[in-house]
């Protein structure tokens, strides 16, 4: 982590490492960090993407949801990504009701591991366990 994110009175848990941070149980405030973080990240310029999962919401536990949420905030982050992207779309490539693995593929192996950035990247998930296929999904990150 940034030594000026630990300069700043922050909560202890983003002193501990990161293998503490993630195995904590439930109620434990990861969400809450993750939120710090994003905002901290985003506040500090940057290039930061983030997905919370939600087993109670259909919509926000699939590995495609999580997929479609990122590449709309990489698009909004990156124009490189963004004109990329504009072109799969004139191509009519539909990612709706495709498969993760599918989705993966096109964007970010064909697309985004040959653009040339000019700041990394930062995802922040949050949950992943409440994933309706975190497996899966780690296979493919």
């Amino acid at each position: 982590m940034s030594s000026s994110l630990h300069a700043r009175k922050t909560p202890k848990m983003i002193s501990r490492s990161s293998k503490n941070v993630g195995w904590q149980g439930p109620a434990s405030g990861k969400s809450i960090l993750s939120a710090y973080i994003i905002n901290h990240l985003r506040e500090a310029a940057y290039c930061c993407q983030y997905f919370f999962f939600r087993f109670g919401d259909h919509t926000k536990r699939s590995p495609t949801a999580f997929l479609e949420s990122v590449t709309v905030q990489m698009a909004q982050d990156i124009p490189a990504f963004r004109v990329e992207m504009a072109k799969l779309s004139r191509e009519g490539v539909i990612f709706q009701k495709k498969d993760s693995r599918f989705t993966w593929q096109k964007i970010f192996t064909s697309i985004l591991y040959h653009l040339v950035l000019s700041k990394p990247l930062h995802w922040i998930i949050d949950a992943l366990d409440e994933s309706d296929s975190p497996k899966a999904l780690m296979g493919l990150l």
